[in-house]
């Protein structure tokens, strides 16, 4: 896609839809409206959303979504980069001493908790969530003892954002384009937004697609009147926080699993990549939900030196080797205010699909509305295009069904 700013946009231009968020969900809807008149407004500089991949002195670090993308995810004609597997176990740590196994319950039975503490339960439930388990659906405690894969795409996930810019390379992006509120007026969508200077610009469109996080949406759609059902539903969004700090270091693992789950100290797991002979190893430390704010609030030095120390202090590294003298050769922090949707039962306990159209020709996208089951787990990647590709043939619909207004302008594209 072509990079554009907001300034560049002719107010008085009437689009076929205009996409609000440049994160997996816009892109894949922008994707899937590439041959009509569209663009995509983004607040931010970059495309991608929780999407964040960073090349840091020669190694990648996936600051967001961190398990490998799915193949059937990436745009038809593209070719996934190779997945480097990961250790098969993992370790709970208790004590200073790592308990291994396989999967969370094996490593349970080897430290002799059958049934886990509240706060080892809840470490182990923030391997994949961002709240206390209590806070979501029952059916979801589960996910405390689910193992997974942690394989990783070698160039990151950031390379399927790129595919899915490839893939739509005639619709503008506009960067820095901070939407402020969504309404209609004429029989048209209105996107009310600054450009990059701080300008006020008004964007027009038939459908919008509203790509950002449900609180975002929640924001922009609150003067509008939005229908009782997607009112209702976003008002009761909660998200957690994560912050995550990855450190590569010259060694190899000296321990054989994927990652340590540790309830005990500051952070709430620590991710290892073997990245292979001689590439060293790349630890990533997540801080979740209560325990983000407190390594939120350091500066990305001594976040990074209290991350190593941490490394340290469970016997994966012990500070040897090249690098900013400790050891350590390159570095990468990210605070998420709102890493992930809760998954509460006022939120999702009965689901609607009518709350993705809050006004006609408005429809969401992202991960959180992306709900296929009585016990949904609305995020992630493959949610993400999931919810934009739905929302895309939603657009598509409405246009066909719904009669052109007096449009003063329709060329040429932006």
């Amino acid at each position: 896609m072509t990079a554009h700013r907001a300034a560049a946009l002719d107010e008085g231009r009437i689009l076929d839809a205009v996409v609000v968020g440049a994160g997996l969900a816009g892109l894949r809807a922008a994707h899937a409206l590439r041959d009509l008149d569209v663009a995509v407004l983004e607040r931010e500089d970059r495309p991608g959303g929780r999407v964040l991949t960073e090349h840091h002195g020669g190694y990648v670090f996936d600051l967001g979504a961190v398990l490998p993308y799915r193949a059937a995810d990436a745009p038809s004609g593209f070719t996934p980069g190779p997945v480097r597997p990961g250790f098969s176990r993992l370790a709970l740590v208790l004590a200073g001493r790592p308990h291994l196994g396989a999967d969370p319950r094996r490593c349970l039975s080897a430290c002799g908790q059958e049934k886990p503490s509240p706060p080892v339960l809840e470490a182990l439930f923030q391997r994949i969530h961002v709240g206390s388990p209590a806070a979501y659906l029952p059916c979801r405690t589960r996910d405390a003892f689910l193992p997974y894969s942690t394989g990783f795409r070698r160039a990151g996930n950031g390379e399927l954002v790129r595919a899915q810019l490839h893939g739509a390379a005639r619709t503008p992006i506009v960067y820095g384009a901070a939407a402020e509120r969504v309404d209609r007026r004429g029989g048209l969508v209105r996107v009310h937004c600054r450009d990059a200077a701080g300008v006020p610009r008004t964007v027009r469109a038939r459908a919008a697609v509203v790509a950002t996080t449900g609180l975002t949406a929640r924001d922009l759609l609150a003067r509008a009147a939005p229908t009782e059902v997607s009112r209702a539903f976003l008002a009761s969004l909660r998200y957690g926080p994560a912050t995550v700090c990855a450190l590569a270091v010259r060694a190899r693992p000296r321990l054989p699993w994927a990652y340590a789950v540790t309830p005990e100290l500051p952070a709430t797991m620590v991710l290892q990549r073997d990245m292979g002979p001689g590439a060293g190893t790349v630890f990533q430390a997540y801080f979740m939900a209560h325990k983000s704010a407190p390594a939120a609030a350091l500066d990305d030095d001594e976040l990074r030196d209290r991350t190593a120390g941490l490394l340290r202090g469970l016997g994966l590294w012990d500070g040897d080797g090249d690098g900013d003298g400790d050891g350590v050769l390159a570095h990468g922090v990210r605070r998420w205010p709102a890493a992930g949707v809760i998954i509460a039962p006022e939120s999702y306990r009965s689901w609607n699909p009518a709350v993705r159209r809050p006004l006609p020709g408005v429809f969401l996208a992202g991960d959180y509305v992306d709900v296929r089951s009585g016990c949904p787990l609305p995020y992630g990647m493959t949610a993400a295009i999931a919810s934009g590709r739905e929302a895309a043939a939603d657009v598509r619909a409405y246009l066909h069904a719904s009669p052109l207004p007096d449009l003063p302008d329709r060329s040429p594209r932006v």
